[in-house]
């Protein structure tokens, strides 16, 4: 997996790796590292990937970072550094994994044969001889649509920036970059959930072009009007906990096969650069209308995909009629979107809050609706935290 990340990651890298030989690192066991991360709702979506092990996307994508929804990882070393000049690639333990869900149970089988290179990439090429325990807890469900992919991957890789502590050998921009590149390459929306800073609240990640060809990503905050801050309210209404049957890295292969994710990505950037122009100036109504479009276009594409990856259940179908009906009829700044998962994000403004708990209450007293969790959202600490304190 070394051999196919970005130059630039390769020179941080090797800057890492000359720390270490001159002295200033040292990792023995029991040495840990913690980080917590938020997750997001991206609104413009990124589905489709042209470079699968670079994780490049097919599409730019915009994100609303959701910072009361966090996975919490702590990294502890296993095994030492042995003396400079008698280093060794062998290791005398293996990387162990502990993930828990929000209500304290650990989850099994979650150790893939990618998590370990993703590991040992990390770790290489200047600490090949120890390997991480990792103990992470979603504080939020897991598996099904609400990105814990994301905020898991950018809170493993903030994690081990904190046990390397990076920041005394990179400057901000480097830590940044770090940061966010190593979290893409283990989930491609993982990238905008590892920013470190305190205005983090809408997140994009950009395709960069070399001579023609996308051999880059970047992911930066979005500048917004101040209003937001103050103003928003998110809702994850979960229609089903259990994990999804085609995961999001098999629809993004799925993605290939069918003619309208090309009708889709003919015209998402426009829709990209409106929505970012609509965030800079606090337009809501037109962030309502480009999510909603993207959500169904996505949707569509997955729906159509053979085999197709039907997230967009019946039960979901019918809880978004239910919410358009009564947000149109009531005339309310509220909308919902929809990832990978069979649960629907809803997102308002504070002068339609009291509505839509009413509706959410009114919603789970029908009779022939299907059973529903729902999980509000606080806008706090939206962004990567390093560290304990």
């Amino acid at each position: 997996m070394f051999d196919s990340i970005p130059d630039a990651l390769k020179v941080l890298q090797s800057r890492l790796k000359e720390h270490r030989d001159s002295g200033n690192m040292e990792l023995q066991n029991g040495d840990h590292g913690y980080a917590s991360s938020p997750s997001n709702i991206a609104l413009i979506k990124y589905w489709g990937k042209e470079d699968k092990l670079l994780q490049i996307p097919l599409n730019n994508s915009l994100s609303l970072t959701l910072g009361g929804f966090r996975t919490h990882t702590q990294v502890r070393v296993l095994g030492r550094f042995l003396p400079h000049g008698h280093e060794t690639s062998a290791r005398p333990f293996s990387h162990k994994f502990a993930l828990k869900n929000e209500d304290g149970i650990e989850i099994e089988n979650i150790i893939s044969d990618k998590m370990i290179k993703f590991l040992d990439a990390i770790l290489f090429p200047f600490a090949p001889e120890i390997s991480l325990s990792v103990q992470s807890q979603n504080f939020f469900p897991t598996g099904c649509g609400i990105a814990s992919s994301a905020s898991g991957y950018a809170a493993l890789v903030g994690a081990i920036a904190d046990l390397l502590q990076i920041k005394r050998i990179f400057n901000r921009e480097e830590q940044h970059y770090w940061i966010t590149q190593w979290a893409r390459l283990g989930s491609g929306s993982a990238t905008r959930s590892g920013m470190l800073g305190d205005d983090d609240l809408f997140v994009c990640w950009e395709r960069i072009l070399e001579n023609g060809e996308v051999k880059l990503t970047t992911t930066e905050k979005i500048k917004h009007h101040p209003l937001w801050d103050r103003n928003l309210c998110h809702w994850v209404v979960v229609l089903d906990k259990t994990p999804k049957e085609v995961s999001s890295s098999q629809g993004h292969l799925l993605s290939k096969n069918t003619p309208l994710q090309i009708v889709r990505l003919a015209q998402i950037q426009q829709s990209y650069q409106t929505l970012k122009k609509a965030i800079e100036e606090f337009n809501f109504s037109v962030v309502a209308q480009l999510s909603e479009q993207d959500a169904f276009a996505m949707h569509a594409v997955m729906q159509s995909s053979q085999p197709a990856a039907r997230y967009l259940t019946t039960p979901v179908a019918q809880f978004i009629s239910h919410f358009v009906s009564f947000r149109n009829r009531n005339n309310l700044n509220c909308f919902w979107t929809l990832d990978a998962g069979p649960n629907v994000h809803l997102v308002a403004l504070k002068n339609a809050e009291s509505s839509v708990e009413h509706f959410l209450d009114d919603y789970m007293g029908l009779e022939n609706s299907a059973p529903i969790n729902i999980y509000k959202n606080k806008f706090q600490q939206n962004c990567l935290l390093l560290g304990r304190s």
